[in-house]
């Protein structure tokens, strides 16, 4: 009975020929055989709607649900083995098989030939000048483009790779024929956010695209995955390596965010302490995963690759809202596994590219690299876009260069692998919001007279402000990165980003570099790429004494040398256990230089400390600083191995003598020395710290007796003794020899204010 009630407007639906292109319609019901395959059935109807069909290439693309059971049966149309893009027909079906719906935009006159007259490689440089963008080869793809009703055109269709920061997704149609550029559309379909651009000190809050969509939700991608930190008073097994498992106390990693009925994700920033919805707000959920997307899309922009994985971990989990026992901060471990006792904020933020060591992923079986951001008590670290694009760069070099802590040079230990890991991540947060201040809004939660945690758009240099702290050293170096950027035209900055992103993936595998080997690589990058970037950046770095060399010398005039005035006045050592080749003393970072007075007989040699860091930072164990001093004299100190030993070539080592919180050492001078270079170098495992450099002498009155057989020379007289002139002091002296000293009041000075004006979240 249904089949035959349908009859009539069965006839009345067939009746109704399509023209060859046409997009009206159908409208229908017709009921379809239960056994056939839905594209069979789709098939037969678009054939008995439009019996020109059958000749058309129609070929199967896929098949949609609805939620109350209707299905959308595609093709699309192929002509010649390519596809017809434009052209194609879709059928829907309800849940009882009926057809309801056809609709068919086919072409007719198709071309006879699919051989075009250009090349991909042709299609590539045209879109390129007509878009000022850039395309990828390996995207060209060559196919039939239906243009208008009767104009079909064989083109090639390539995807473009937008400038940094436009959330766009461009495509290219070029005929493959004339090389007329037809079409450039954006096929960018995103989620937004209520979100601030950079950080809420720099930008203010909005509604903003997310760079990468997410494929669910919540704030989950193919690359990124944000998580929550929640109490929900879970009790974890934790080895904290003392003895067995513990019971503890910990957060839970949840998904809060979802989007709201539009697909997007909208929240109010809760960032006051006394607002208990501040310790697992959604708002910092969704900040992480929208910096972290726009840091992600970045690099892909400078790999040139829509869909690069520049991390090693896919996804790479975020953490927002991070928490702890609130025992481990105040020493009461007894507490540490009581679900009542409400946990403590974790005032930091860091990437950690997980394994052994990793201090949070075994508690959440995260066995790859993760962000963790907690809050301070003033600021949540997941607001300030800038902190997340400098952990973010973080996870990058960890994926490329893979850079060390200490190296070994020349001059002695050098923390430049750790320094320039830093600055990469602070050049790298600067490229990305545009700007050379880093954390704007995280700083004031580290100190409310902050602006700032680090700038780029510093005047350091080496060795003036190094130290031996991987924070404070970094920034002659970035400082030099951004200066030579900034000095390019606003056209070629982005090409200079991509250069020091290269010189990364070009890095042979080593993480143990210097500052003048990294250097190298980007410039030889540069020399090919852009070679007014090389002159810049040699340029910038030469200003700031690190081209084509740092010397990590400093000279004694009189005054205390205190190490940079941001690390309390303090030089940092590093300890044997921070590099294999630190065997069986860890070198010195700096060297210090004092210019001998005439007729020196002794030089002391003294310093305040030393601080030993007390197992190296790692809560083990081994022997503390202890400090050995090295002199040499009229040249520098150079370390070189000899076997297994790293030895101070022709330098004199000494132990030095404590008094108190100081300590001295002394050398004899040889005859006619000018100059001693010194470096206190460590014996012990753990890294430490010192400061206070002071250097005084000894002289006699008079030069050394000739020897009564050599020859005096002409017309010069052995018979009265010569005056002695003494330095400084204007006078010539006959009798007993004199004493002079410089330089001892400085052991009273106390410890220098410290001015801090950049300090870093990532300690």
């Amino acid at each position: 009975m249904r089949c035959f009630a349908l009859l009539p407007v069965l006839a009345l639906a067939l009746s109704l020929a399509l023209p060859a292109t046409a997009s009206t319609p159908w409208v229908g019901r017709v009921a379809t055989p239960r056994h056939l395959n839905a594209h069979v059935a789709a098939r037969q109807l678009l054939t008995r709607i439009d019996a020109g069909t059958a000749t058309l290439g129609l070929v199967p693309s896929g098949i949609t649900a609805a939620a109350d059971g209707d299905r959308f049966v595609s093709f699309e149309q192929h002509h010649l083995g390519l596809p017809v893009v434009g052209a194609g027909a879709t059928v829907r079906f309800n849940a009882l098989g009926e057809a309801l719906l056809a609709t068919q935009r086919l072409a007719h006159a198709l071309p006879a030939s699919a051989t075009p007259a250009l090349l991909a490689s042709d299609a590539v440089r045209f879109a390129e000048r007509h878009t000022g963008l850039r395309a990828s080869l390996p995207s060209v793809k060559l196919a039939f483009r239906l243009v208008d009703e009767d104009d079909v055109r064989l083109v090639y269709v390539l995807r473009l790779f937008p400038s940094f920061p436009r959330i766009i997704s461009p495509q290219a149609t070029v005929d493959a024929l004339s090389g007329e550029v037809l079409e450039v559309r954006d096929l960018a379909v995103r989620a937004s956010a209520s979100m601030y651009e950079t950080n809420p000190v720099k930008s203010s809050l909005a509604t903003r695209t997310l760079s990468i969509n997410p494929t669910s939700a919540n704030l989950v991608s193919d690359v990124i995955e944000s998580n929550n930190c929640v109490d929900d008073k879970r009790i974890a097994s934790v080895d904290f390596g003392f003895g067995g498992p513990t019971n503890v106390h910990v957060c839970s990693l949840l998904r809060k965010a979802t989007a709201n009925a539009d697909g997007n994700f909208v929240y109010a920033p809760v960032d006051d302490a006394s607002n208990p919805a501040r310790d697992s707000d959604e708002f910092s959920e969704v900040s992480m995963y929208f910096h972290a997307a726009k840091a992600y899309s970045f690099f892909r922009s400078l790999r040139g690759e829509a869909n690069a994985q520049v991390v090693n971990d896919k996804p790479l989990p975020t953490i927002s809202n991070l928490h702890i026992p609130a025992g481990l901060a105040t020493g009461n471990f007894g507490s540490l596994g009581d679900p009542n006792v409400p946990l403590a904020p974790f005032q930091n933020a860091f990437f950690s590219p997980g394994g052994q060591g990793d201090p949070f992923g075994p508690i959440y079986n995260l066995t790859g690299g993760a962000m963790w951001f907690g809050q301070g008590p003033t600021h949540d670290y997941s607001y300030d876009g800038d902190v997340v694009y400098h952990e973010f760069t973080h996870a990058v070099v960890d994926a490329t260069i893979k850079l060390e802590q200490w190296v070994r040079d020349a001059q002695g230990a050098i923390d430049a692998p750790g320094a320039m890991n830093e600055g990469l991540a602070d050049y790298f947060s600067s490229a990305i919001a545009g700007d050379p201040d880093v954390g704007e809004y995280a700083s004031k939660d580290i100190d409310p007279s902050l602006n700032v945690i680090r700038t780029l758009a510093n005047t350091d240099t080496c060795p003036g402000t190094v130290g031996g702290e991987v924070h404070y050293d970094s920034t002659f170096w970035s400082g030099g990165l951004w200066a030579a950027r900034t000095q390019l035209p606003e056209a070629d900055r982005a090409t200079f980003d991509a250069s020091v992103y290269k010189a990364l993936l070009a890095n042979p595998g080593r993480g143990g570099v210097t500052f003048e080997e990294v250097t190298g690589l980007i410039t030889a990058v540069l020399a090919t790429d852009l070679p007014a970037g090389k002159i810049a950046l040699e340029n910038a770095m030469r200003t700031r004494g690190a081209f084509p060399a740092c010397d990590r010398t400093l000279a004694f005039t009189g005054s205390p040398i205190d190490g940079p005035a941001d690390l309390g006045g303090e030089f940092q050592a590093a300890g044997r256990q921070d590099l294999p080749s630190f065997r069986p003393v860890a070198p010195g970072v700096m060297t210090f230089r004092y210019d001998l007075p005439a007729y020196t007989t002794e030089v002391r040699f003294g310093f305040k400390g030393p601080q030993s860091s007390g197992g190296g930072g790692f809560g083990g164990g081994g022997t503390p600083f202890t400090p050995k001093v090295f002199g040499r004299f009229d040249t520098r100190i150079e370390w070189t191995k000899s076997g297994a030993n790293l030895v101070a070539t022709e330098a004199t080592s000494v132990d030095p003598v404590k008094a108190g919180s100081n300590y001295e050492a002394v050398f004899t001078p040889p005859e006619g020395a000018k100059t001693i270079y010194v470096q206190i170098a460590n014996s012990g495992d753990n890294a430490g710290s010192y400061k206070g450099i002071v250097f005084s002498s000894t002289q006699t009155e008079a030069p050394p007796a000739p020897d009564a057989g050599a020859d005096a020379g002409e017309g010069a007289s052995t018979d009265t003794p010569q005056p002695a002139r003494v330095e400084g002091c204007g006078c010539t002296v006959a009798g007993a020899p004199q004493r002079r000293t410089f330089g001892l009041a400085a052991f009273a000075l106390g410890l220098v204010a410290m001015v801090r004006r950049r300090r870093s979240t990532k300690r």
